[in-house]
């Protein structure tokens, strides 16, 4: 007779879970205009400090592309990492804050070296891994990780990377941002009692996803330029000012997002009392007066003048070093968003996104 296998499970939902995180990204993908993304979705499970277990990592699924050995040394990896890096002190806590400081810091160092061992074998297999934070069930430390197929970012050029103003990160596309959102909700659904019981259920609506990806990803430009104001919500402003009209014309134009403290800007019109982005009427205004040699110029938050942007960049770098955009509104509830090109004379209009 045969011996009997035994499956090791994290939890009892596992399997339902993953499923969950997999048809959401689908779905999502779908919404962003791309239905034959292929995405997959796979769990690495990794016991947490002081547990005993069978096994010290998991993975669901068992039999997947993925083998188990890959992982082996993940945690003396994750020792050594934290060896090696530097110490830091907090004081003053009680030991409770103390314990949750220490495990975030073991989660984060877990997922780096989870992302760092994936990244050795993504190209082999023609895909990139996304990584998040984990959320902990039973005696695992679970870490929900997707795969998309590496042409996919050949269709839809991200933003370089790293995008950083030394405090805050910026996702590099679209793609990246829904993503991110789709993650986000697996790690709230971990932090809820059976997570992948009640399947998808307790997600986010589809659109509700996307909506918080465009929301992150357009905050991309801010970052990129080093912008610390607090401005508004540009994905909501701009869909406000491709929804309206103005003498009951819907209106097209262009506008340059751009760190005026760059020196990039050349003005041939500043006004006087900049136009807040808030001011829907006074933006589609001041919209109409932009034409294809003469944008409107602004910053995150007001729009400046009318003028252009100095081409400083060369054929292998954008214009601005990456942190010049430029805002197209070409219809009716219908706007563009790109990184700007080196000379708008010389270059098409480049990484287009949806609304």
């Amino acid at each position: 007779m045969e011996p009997k296998v035994i499956r090791l499970f994290m939890w009892s939902y596992q399997h339902h879970f993953r499923d969950a995180v997999q048809h959401c990204m689908t779905d999502v993908l779908k919404e962003l205009g791309v239905p034959d993304a292929r995405p997959e979705c796979f769990l690495v499970g990794v016991r947490i400090r002081g547990q005993e277990v069978r096994n010290e990592v998991c993975l669901e699924p068992e039999d997947g592309e993925w083998r188990l050995d890959l992982f082996s040394s993940v945690l003396d990896d994750v020792e050594k990492a934290i060896a090696d890096g530097t110490t830091e002190i907090i004081t003053n806590v009680d030991e409770q804050t103390w314990r949750d400081w220490s495990e975030e810091k073991y989660r984060f160092s877990v997922g780096g070296v989870l992302l760092e061992t994936l990244r050795e074998c993504d190209s082999e297999h023609g895909v990139r891994s996304f990584v998040r934070i984990a959320g902990d069930v039973g005696q695992y430390h679970v870490f929900p990780v997707i795969q998309l197929p590496e042409d996919l970012f050949e269709r839809f050029t991200p933003l370089r990377e790293p995008i950083r103003d030394g405090v805050l990160s910026g996702p590099p596309s679209l793609v990246h941002a829904a993503v991110a959102a789709v993650l986000d909700e697996a790690r709230e659904e971990l932090r809820r009692q059976d997570p992948g019981r009640q399947h998808a259920q307790r997600f986010r609506s589809t659109s509700e996803i996307v909506r918080q990806a465009g929301v992150s990803f357009m905050r991309t430009p801010r970052v990129a330029m080093k912008d610390r104001s607090v401005g508004p919500d540009l994905l909501m402003q701009f869909n406000r000012v491709s929804a309206s009209t103005y003498e009951g014309a819907e209106g097209a134009g262009r506008l340059v997002l751009a760190n005026e403290e760059d020196g990039l800007m050349e003005f041939c019109l500043r006004f006087a009392d900049p136009v807040a982005f808030r001011d829907i009427r006074g933006f589609r205004k001041t919209l109409q007066m932009s034409s294809p040699g003469v944008v409107l110029l602004a910053d995150c938050e007001k729009i400046l003048g009318l003028g252009r942007v100095r081409a400083t960049g060369t054929d292998d770098a954008p214009l601005g070093d990456g942190k010049v955009f430029e805002v197209e509104f070409v219809g009716r509830h219908h706007w563009r968003f790109e990184l700007a090109p080196v000379s708008w004379t010389r270059h098409p209009l480049r990484r287009r996104y949806p609304r």
